[in-house]
């Protein structure tokens, strides 16, 4: 904040006529500008501000202040706008002690802060319905030959798995242990072997068809 000039001195009826001298400057309203001159006069307690604030009478400049610029503040609208942060287990393959080992996590709201402590890898993945319905998801990594019905291209791929669906139906995918190694399988009747989690959702990285042609500062999004 910019000091009052060396014509108001330090007593208080000059500090409440700086300010009132102040919003005289800034305004364009002559009859405004007049009753501010006089609020001015009246507090006033020097001699020396008295003659700053009537310098004001036939100074008719005006002088804008600067204005704050506004704060970059934004609302989230839709949930699919949060990301869900999920802890990574590792990459295939894994022991189910490995899965079991990621602890189940808790958000704080409003904004879905997750605490952790210790080593851990976490990836944010979009707020999808799929997502925020999950109880207790974790991710892991895989390529995917690693994939029932691969396909021919190999990729590395992200799964998403619920550890908390371990109730066999013939409509999904479950993550399984097979010799203390999970893995994902379709099941036409119930399964023999154990099942630690659901895979509700395996993504694909994604695809930039000329990356370094998106990189180009005058690529302006429309």
């Amino acid at each position: 904040m910019a000091s009052p000039p060396e014509e108001f001195s330090s007593y208080p009826g000059d500090a409440v006529a700086y300010d009132y001298w102040k919003l005289a400057r800034q305004q364009t309203d002559l009859s405004m500008r007049s009753r501010l001159i006089a609020s001015a006069l009246r507090f006033a307690s020097s001699e020396s501000a008295r003659r700053a604030i009537e310098k004001l009478l036939t100074d008719l400049t005006v002088t804008r202040s600067a204005t704050a610029p506004r704060l970059p503040v934004y609302r989230l609208e839709t949930e699919s706008e949060v990301p869900k942060v999920l802890p990574v287990v590792g990459r295939l393959p894994l022991t189910v002690a490995e899965l079991q080992a990621v602890p189940l996590i808790e958000e704080e709201e409003p904004f879905g802060i997750v605490r952790f402590a210790g080593a851990g890898a976490w990836v944010p993945i979009p707020g999808w319905q799929v997502v925020l319905n999950a109880e207790d998801p974790v991710v892991f990594l895989a390529e995917s030959d690693r994939l029932p019905n691969a396909a021919s291209q190999t990729e590395e791929l992200l799964v998403m798995v619920d550890r908390a669906q371990r109730q066999w139906d013939a409509l999904n995918y479950f993550v399984v242990v097979v010799d203390d190694q999970l893995e994902i399988q379709w099941f036409e009747t119930q399964p023999s072997i154990p099942i630690v989690g659901k895979v509700l959702l395996v993504m694909l990285p994604k695809k930039v068809l000329d990356e370094d042609y998106n990189k180009e500062l005058w690529q302006i999004d429309e």
